[in-house]
Parts: structure tokens; C-alpha cells; sequence
């Protein structure tokens, strides 16, 4: 009990019997501390309310002055001082102000040291103790302590906390006593786990139930009749109904008719698939009908019995007004598209007749044709402009030629100073349109316009500019440009002249070729707009997009499909699309377009087809496959649009071998009845047999010995038969599961710890690589030992010479992989070791394997195994972390 003492083997609690007793009323006085400690702390609050009524009832009792308590930190590394403390008199508050900050490693100090061998500790004097032993022998001397005594609290093996008494003399040891306080520790272990426990289960209930009200969607769980058993805070937010009043209504308690029967419709749906699924709902609000996606899922029992219906609702209303509004705003480009695309071929028809017409003009048709090739490759309409006022003033012998812009409002003109202009003015004009103007002439009429003297338009010569250059007489047309006016055309000279027929049919000319370059600039505009929008619904889109030309070759991979296939877009480009596919159809595909484009008949273009894919890594995986043809005018691609399916079909395998199971279950049941009672007849006869045999003492004791040889044999069978009935039974019972928050580490040493002996003899080495910092399962402990127990036993027996085991867990997104490796034999190629009697084992019934994976089932997990002949077998299980870990990592607490 002390450092200098060794303890004798065994139970180091033991209380001396009541022989060894020589001070009744002391022992009263003991009983006394375990019956008032065990009342107080029963009535605690929480843990540390407990372990200071503990410390409390300790020090009045036992005449210790000074009592602290040290708790393990969740990452089990070191203790911390815990808040529960007790003193009697006073000059102790510095001492424990100094320990509040400390903590203690395994073996560091009497806490620490308590803590890793799990017994008490007297130190007679601190001052004759060195450092190493007692860290915190200053403190406690300049505090006036010298004696102290530390006792572990236990429960099922585990160190819930360490306590440690002090006294200000030093004191002697006493094992009687120290035994004492360790039996009132190892007593109360279970009672303060208990706290400990409910302190926790508080603690993440008040936190769940903060992260539902929190949540913006809107939660609610009902009963398999439809009734509602709880909302949270959004929901009576959202419709104006408190939980004490929606509890046990049904949704035509709250709803109109036809809403509240869509909504029993598929919670209805929800209980009869026994799976998670997603709705799309309507609700009332008050500011009108809302769309909801409503995400509904089966809560279950312990034993796996659907009793409610938990659903999770998100308001996607201004989601659906959106794309309903760029679904019109689509459609509206669209059609603006098509308009253009009609203007532009009605331009082109207009531009030959005007060129037509031309031909009979030899002068202006050089001119205008010289201008419309500079438009050709010129995208700077400014440029443009100049360059067509510097052919008007050159062709029409004029001093100046300017162009008035329409603004977008079509309420004024701007004047247009462009680069490369002869004779521009340089600055910016507006003028009203309508006005007394040859633009607002012009845009009003529609028609070209002569002004003989534009010296008495008193409107237009608003503008300076205009004066300066004493223009007297002119000549404008409209510029039009995918339909609308783009602005005037005007040539002005200083003589007084009117201006021909010839002339403004040259200027409509130039105006045409203006005209046909605005208007295929607006146009490619248009289509560039088109093309972007296209672009960004393939790149965004959730399905894997991928084209090939009419050699297969890849030439679109879209983001989607770089995450399904595991390929970047640069290691498939240019390459056969054959390397996405799995056989035969990576083999076929070659002939499959080659006899398309020479018969033209259709066997997957327009459908929909399930087919087997290949991704990066080699994994073969299902996918749904629609293939399109798309033709333009230089070449021929298909498209293709792919689904990942992979989920959907695992989930359907699931429902098949869980029937499976209920099938073999049923089997069970019967077989086990309609032989259990002749085998037990059978046991019966046999014992009165071999019983008969001893009374009549038969003369010849080989033929005695030859039948009781017999008997043995027929015994034997009859009990190995009695076996298998009993595991049938286990596969028919429908078992009852405990499931709640479980601590994988401490499961998988305990199960070992039982058969470590074993191990030993047999020459098997087991690794433990479980973290423990490994996040807390959703499990019933009890059946998941029955799980590794089962797998540990197997493995043992597929090492007949001794070998090494090897446990191993890791965290996976919202479960947990555990992996148990043995360097066995291994299972032969073919052989199906869940199929009930198959065994691998000469005394095995082959039904093991079989309860393993209805437990792993039962937990909502998945079991497979990998195996190689002579090296070894891997089983793997994916086991579902506790629900307050997988809510905590969906909905992470805002910071």
C-alpha cells in the first residue's frame, strides 16, 4: 500500500473479516461513512457534486484535514484537478489555488501513480519524500501538510477519478484504514458513474436539443398512426402552434385536406420502404403556399421495429422562383435569338438586292464594296464610322460627313467622333430626337431626308460646333441595326446644292454595309451569351457529361465526370472512350457506333441503360446511361449523360439479403422444433441404456465396452446436434438490442483480455491499433463481443502453428472501420462463408458467420472479408458512430 511495500496478490480491497476486528466501535463508526456516503451521493446532483460530498464525508469521518479529487481528461492522457475539494480549518486556500492549474501524467506524482496501478497510497512525510515523488512537496509544506493517502474510485475496472486526503502531521501507515476508504471508493464506483453517466446524457441531450431549435429547417417526428410527438422551435415559428399543442395531432389536425393527405401519403411511403427518402411539400404560411424538400426517414427501435417518422424540411420557394425565372428568362432569349437570326437572314436578302441594285452605279459600288470588306475583319465600330464618313466626303465631293448615334432611351442623338475621321468634330452633341433636325427628320419619317439651308434649323444649330463649320445643305439616311435605328448617316457640303437621288442611294449603300456589321456584331454577342449559358449548366450540372466524335474519342468531360470516374479532364482528352467502360462493353463499343453510322438503327441512342462503368482506380461500379446524337454542321459527336447508381444498388442488396435472413430465421424456428424433442428422447434412452448396462453386469466386458464405445459416439453426435439447434435458434429469436454511445477501444481489450491466456498457448501475438481518440459508436456492446469474440475465435483456429492478430480501427466519415487480420490459412477461392453450414473448420456448423452478420445488420453496418490462401484472412466492419457525434458533424455549432 505503501511505495516500499509490495502488495501480496489479489483483491487489495479486502475488508478484515469481523474476527480480525479489535475496536467495534470504530468499525460502527466505518459502516456509518459507507451508509451516509452512499445516501448523500445517491442524492448528488451531478459527478463533482458527488465526489465533494464523498471527499466531505471521508475527512469528517477520518479526521483528514485537507481532500482533492482528480479526474482523467476525455483524450485519457493526464488528470486535472477536479472542483470537487474539502477542507477543515483554514491556511488551505493557497494550497489549493496552486493545484487547481496542475495535471498529473500516468505514474507522475500520488495521483498519477495511484491512477496507473489502480491501488491506494500512504506517504507517511511529505518532507523526507524527494521531488520525483511527491512534485508538489513545497507547496504542501509551506501549507502545513505532511501526511497523505490516495485512493482510486473504481467502476467495472475503470478509473473514474483519484482522491487524495492530507493531514497536517504525519501519520503512520494504517492498511486497516486505507482499506477502509478504498472499500467506501470501490463501494460508491458504480453509484458515481452512475452520475457521471447522467451528467453526460444532460449534457448531450441539452446540446441536441439546442442544435434542433437552432436549425433553420424545420424538424418534427411522428408516429407510425401520424401523430406528432415532437417539433422544434422553427416550426412553431413557421405555423403558429406550440409543442404542448401539436402533441399527438395528426397533420389534418393542422392542414387542409388535400395537403395534409400528401403528407401522411409519404410518411406512409417512408414506413413501408423502412428507408430514408425525399419529398418535395407544400405548406400554408402566412405570406402564402411554400415548397418545401422535405428529408423523411424511419426511426427504429432495439430491435429494429420501425415506431416513428422524423422528418427534415427545407423552404426551396425563392429556389423554385428563380428557376422558374431563368426558365423564362431561357425562353425569352430564345426567341430573341431566333428574331435575330431571321433579321440577319432578311439583312443578307436586302444586302444582295441592294448590291444588285448597285451594279448600275460603277463609282459608288467600288466604294461601297471597298467599305464593306474593311467591315469584314473590323470589330472597333468607331473605326468603322470614321472610315465610312471619310468615303462619303471623298465619293460625294462634300466637306463633311458625321454620324448621330441614337442613345439607348431613343430620346436624343450622340454624336460620334471616332478615330481615323476626316474633318470630325472632336467632343460629344446630343440632339433631341423629333426635333427640327436631319436626325430627328429622319428617325420620324423613317424615310432619307434633303434639308436645302440647315442655317434656319434654329433647334439643331444648338450646337456650336455645327456653325463653326458654316454647313449650309445636306443629306441623311438611317443607320439600322437588327431592326432598330442605330443612328444617321449625314453628308453636308458649304455650297447651296441639292443633293440627287444617286446620292442618297449611296448613302443608303453605306448605311446597308454599317447596318450588316452592327448587326452581325450584335448577333455574335447573342450567340457568345447563348453558348456561356449552355457551358455553365454543363459544367454545374450533378450527372457526368462526356461527348466523343465519331472515333470515340473523348472531346467534353465535364466536373461531374472528374469526380465519378476519378479522371481530370487533361488525362482523358483525345483518348478512347473505352476506358470508362467495363467488359464486354470497353471490348464492343468500337462496333457499336460503327454499326449505327452503316445501318442508322438505334439500340442506345434515346434510352436509358444501366451498365457497368470503370473508374481510375480500377473499382467497377453501376451507372444509368442515356446517350444522345448531336449534329452540326462540320461533324457528328454523341453525348452521353451518366448517373452514378452505385448507393442506390447497395441499398437494394440490402433489402434482399435482409429478407434472405428472415427466410433463413423462419427456417430456423421450425427445424429447431420439429427435431429438438426426439433428440432429446434419444439423450434420454441412451443414459438409460448405458445404464441398464452397469446393473447387469453382462458377463464378456469387451462387448460391454464395445456398446458403451457406441453410446459414447451416439452422445457425442446428439450433443453437437443440440449445438446447432441452439445457434439455429439464435438466427430465429428476434433478439432485443440495447443500443447507445460505446467506447470501441475498451469493447475490443475486454473481449481480448478474457482469452489472453489462450492467445499465449497457442503462440498468437495480437496487435491493438484501436485510437483512442476514436469518436463513441451507435452499438450494443454485449452483441457486438458476441460479434468479436466470434471473429477472434476464428481467426485463432485458422492459425494452427501460432501467428499474429491484428485489430485495427479507423474513423470514415460518419462511421467507423474496424479490420481484424490474422496470418491464417485463408479461405479458398468459390466459397461463400456466409451461407449457413458452409465452414471452413472440422467441427464448425457453419452458422457463426451467419449470427455475425445479422448482429453487424442489426446495427445498420456492413461486414466483408478479403482473403489470400496461405497468407491470411482481413474481415472489415463499418459500424455507425453514436448519433451525437454524426449530429455534431452535419450540423457543427456556429462559432
Amino acid at each position: 500500500m505503501s511505495r516500499d511495500r509490495k502488495e501480496p496478490e489479489g483483491n487489495w480491497q479486502r475488508i478484515p473479516e469481523r474476527s480480525e476486528f479489535v475496536e467495534p466501535e470504530r468499525a460502527e463508526q466505518e459502516l456509518r461513512l459507507l451508509l451516509t456516503a452512499t445516501r448523500e451521493i445517491g442524492e448528488a446532483e451531478d459527478f463533482d457534486s458527488a465526489l465533494r460530498l464523498l471527499l466531505t464525508s471521508v475527512c469528517e469521518s477520518t479526521g483528514w484535514e485537507y481532500a482533492e479529487a482528480w479526474a482523467p481528461l476525455p483524450d485519457g492522457t493526464a488528470l486535472r484537478c477536479s472542483p470537487a475539494w474539502c477542507q477543515r480549518g483554514s491556511g488551505l486556500e493557497e494550497f489549493r489555488a496552486a493545484t487547481e492549474t496542475l495535471t498529473f501524467s500516468r505514474g507522475v506524482g500520488v495521483p498519477g501513480r495511484v491512477w496507473a496501478s489502480k491501488r491506494p497510497e500512504w506517504v507517511k512525510d511529505i518532507s523526507i519524500e524527494p521531488t520525483e515523488v511527491c512534485p508538489r512537496a513545497g507547496i504542501a509544506l509551506k501549507a502545513g501538510l505532511k501526511a497523505a493517502l490516495g485512493v482510486p474510485i473504481l467502476a467495472g475496472g475503470e478509473v473514474l477519478a483519484v482522491v487524495v486526503f492530507f493531514a497536517r502531521e504525519a501519520r503512520a501507515e494504517d492498511e486497516r484504514h486505507a482499506a477502509v476508504v478504498s472499500a467506501v471508493g470501490a463501494q460508491l464506483g458504480s453509484v458515481l458513474r452512475r452520475k457521471q453517466i447522467e451528467q453526460e446524457l444532460r449534457r448531450r441531450e441539452a446540446l441536441l436539443q439546442q442544435v434542433i431549435d437552432e436549425s433553420t429547417n424545420v424538424i418534427w417526428v411522428k408516429s407510425v398512426e401520424g401523430r406528432y410527438q415532437f417539433i422544434n422551435r422553427r416550426y412553431e415559428q413557421l405555423f403558429h402552434v406550440s409543442r404542448e399543442r401539436v402533441k399527438d395531432k395528426t397533420d389534418h389536425d393542422l392542414f387542409p385536406k388535400e395537403i395534409a393527405d400528401e403528407f401522411r401519403a409519404n410518411d406512409l411511403r417512408v414506413i413501408e420502404a423502412g428507408a430514408p427518402m425525399q419529398f418535395e411539400e407544400r405548406a400554408p404560411q402566412d405570406d402564402g403556399i411554400h415548397v418545401y424538400i422535405a428529408n423523411k426517414f424511419p426511426i427504429r427501435d432495439g430491435s429494429g421495429f420501425v415506431y416513428a417518422v422524423c422528418g427534415i424540411a427545407t423552404d426551396i420557394t425563392e429556389r423554385k422562383r428563380e428557376e422558374e425565372l431563368l426558365e423564362r428568362r431561357v425562353r425569352e432569349r430564345t426567341a430573341e435569338l431566333a428574331k435575330a437570326n431571321e433579321a440577319l437572314r432578311t439583312e443578307i436578302v436586302e444586302r444582295s438586292r441592294v448590291e444588285e441594285e448597285l451594279k448600275a452605279r460603277v463609282r459608288q459600288q467600288a466604294a461601297v464594296a471597298e467599305l464593306g470588306q474593311c467591315a469584314l475583319g473590323l470589330e472597333d465600330l468607331d473605326v468603322l464610322l470614321g472610315q465610312a464618313c471619310a468615303l462619303v466626303t471623298r465619293t460625294l465631293a462634300v466637306e463633311y460627313c458625321k454620324v448621330l448615334e441614337l442613345l439607348p432611351g431613343g430620346s436624343a442623338f450622340l454624336l460620334r467622333a471616332g478615330a481615323g475621321w476626316k474633318d470630325a468634330v472632336v467632343g460629344k452633341t446630343t440632339v433631341s430626337a423629333g426635333s427640327r433636325s436631319q436626325g430627328g427628320y429622319a428617325l420620324l419619317s423613317g424615310k432619307p431626308v434633303t434639308v436645302e439651308d440647315l442655317s434656319t434649323e434654329t433647334r439643331f444649330t444648338g450646337s456650336p460646333l455645327l456653325r463653326d463649320h458654316g454647313v449650309v445643305s445636306g443629306v441623311s439616311v438611317i443607320i439600322r441595326g437588327t431592326r432598330r435605328p442605330f443612328g444617321v448617316l449625314g453628308a453636308h457640303t458649304r455650297r447651296r446644292r441639292t443633293f440627287d437621288e444617286d446620292d442618297v442611294h449611296f448613302l443608303e449603300a453605306v448605311a446597308g454595309v454599317l447596318s450588316e456589321a452592327i448587326e452581325r456584331k450584335r448577333a455574335e454577342e447573342e450567340v457568345k451569351r447563348g453558348a456561356d449559358w449552355l457551358r455553365s449548366i454543363i459544367e454545374t450540372t450533378q450527372d457526368a457529361v462526356v461527348s466523343i466524335d465519331r472515333g470515340g474519342r473523348i472531346v467534353l468531360f465535364n466536373p461531374a465526370a472528374e469526380r465519378i470516374f476519378g479522371y481530370t479532364r487533361a488525362e482523358v482528352e483525345g483518348r478512347k472512350v473505352n476506358l470508362l467502360m467495363a467488359e464486354p462493353y470497353a471490348s464492343e463499343h468500337d462496333e457499336y457506333i460503327r454499326r449505327y453510322e452503316r445501318t442508322g438503327e438505334a439500340r442506345a441512342i434515346g434510352r436509358i441503360r444501366t451498365v457497368q462503368a470503370r473508374r481510375k482506380n480500377g473499382e467497377i461500379f453501376p451507372v444509368e446511361v442515356s446517350v444522345a446524337e448531336i449534329k452540326t454542321d462540320r461533324e457528328v459527336r454523341y453525348s452521353a449523360f451518366i448517373r452514378d447508381i452505385s448507393e442506390k444498388v447497395r441499398l437494394q442488396e440490402r433489402l434482399i439479403e435482409q429478407g434472405r435472413l428472415a427466410a433463413v430465421g423462419i427456417t430456423a424456428s421450425k427445424l429447431a422444433h420439429e427435431i429438438g424433442n426426439p433428440l432429446n428422447g434419444m439423450y434420454m434412452q441412451v443414459q438409460a441404456v448405458e445404464q441398464r448396462l452397469v446393473d447387469e453386469r453382462l458377463r464378456s466386458a469387451e462387448t460391454i465396452h464395445e456398446i458403451r464405445s457406441k453410446m459414447h459416439r451416439l452422445r457425442s453426435e446428439i450433443t453437437r446436434l443440440h449445438g446447432l439447434l441452439d445457434e439455429f435458434s439464435s438466427l430465429s429469436r428476434r433478439e432485443r438490442y440495447s443500443f447507445r454511445p460505446t467506447e470501441l477501444r475498451s469493447l475490443v481489450a475486454q473481449v481480448i483480455d478474457v482469452d489472453t491466456e489462450d492467445y499465449e498457448a497457442r503462440q498468437i501475438k495480437i496487435r491493438q491499433l484501436v485510437p483512442s481518440e476514436l469518436p463513441p459508436i451507435h452499438a450494443d456492446p454485449e452483441r457486438l463481443k458476441q460479434v468479436f469474440v466470434n471473429l477472434l475465435k476464428n481467426a485463432a483456429e485458422a492459425m494452427p502453428h501460432g501467428g499474429e492478430i491484428t485489430v485495427q480501427a479507423s474513423r470514415a466519415g460518419d462511421e467507423v472501420v474496424l479490420e481484424i487480420k490474422d496470418t491464417g490459412v485463408g479461405i479458398a477461392p468459390g466459397i461463400d462463408i456466409f451461407e449457413p453450414f458452409v465452414t471452413t473448420k472440422p467441427k464448425g456448423t457453419g452458422l457463426g458467420l451467419m449470427i455475425v452478420r445479422q448482429i453487424v445488420l442489426a446495427h445498420q453496418g456492413t461486414i466483408a472479408y478479403t482473403s489470400d490462401v496461405g497468407k491470411g484472412t482481413t474481415f472489415r466492419l463499418t459500424l455507425p458512430l453514436s448519433r451525437s457525434e454524426r449530429d455534431t458533424r452535419q450540423n457543427p455549432p456556429e462559432l
